[in-house]
């Protein structure tokens, strides 16, 4: 809904938010505790995402935050990587770029342990814009090509394409402009 309408969809997540919140207040048992938990969890992180849309970072890093302290509780590591990732990716909009570092570094951890090779191609794309953000374009362009080895082991054209756009960029602001016509053609 939140492409069509997002303040729409922001009142019908409130409504969502609201009705967890009173079955979590009932007499439930344990696992429909943990399922309303993961569903309030889950519900955050998209009326974040919908604040994020709108403008309204402030926002949208307190419902992340309240996401990741939800999944954090559930020992949920699938939920806490989604909300590190958009924690990060707000901290990196405020060019808060050392915070948004940490949760970067921390989410990456993660996905390594769940051998989340996606996942992880994805995040150190986003660790390499953060470095790029700073200036330190060595290491942005070691977090690209660490990420563009997985995406192409995996097959994922996106990402790939993604990556070596942004390694491309890092050779033009350098004046190595043969190695990113190299990469583009």
């Amino acid at each position: 809904i939140y492409h069509i309408d997002p303040e729409l969809d922001m009142q019908v997540n409130k409504k969502i938010k609201s009705n967890f919140i009173k079955n979590l207040n009932k007499k439930i048992s344990p696992v429909e505790i943990k399922i309303f938990q993961r569903n309030l969890a889950n519900s955050y992180n998209a009326s974040g995402a919908i604040s994020v849309n709108i403008g309204k970072y402030q926002k949208a890093l307190n419902l992340f935050k309240k996401s990741y302290s939800i999944y954090n509780k559930l020992n949920d590591d699938m939920g806490k990587v989604q909300a590190l990732d958009n924690i990060a990716i707000i901290y990196s909009i405020n060019c808060k770029y050392d915070i948004a570092l940490k949760h970067c570094e921390k989410s990456i951890k993660i996905k390594e342990r769940l051998e989340d090779q996606n996942g992880l191609s994805i995040a150190l794309t986003n660790l390499g814009i953060i470095y790029y953000k700073i200036g330190d374009y060595e290491k942005s362009l070691e977090k690209y090509e660490d990420g563009l080895k997985i995406s192409k082991r995996l097959n994922t054209k996106y990402v790939t394409s993604n990556l070596l756009d942004n390694i491309g960029i890092i050779f033009r602001n350098q004046d190595e402009f043969n190695k990113s016509i190299d990469l583009h053609y």
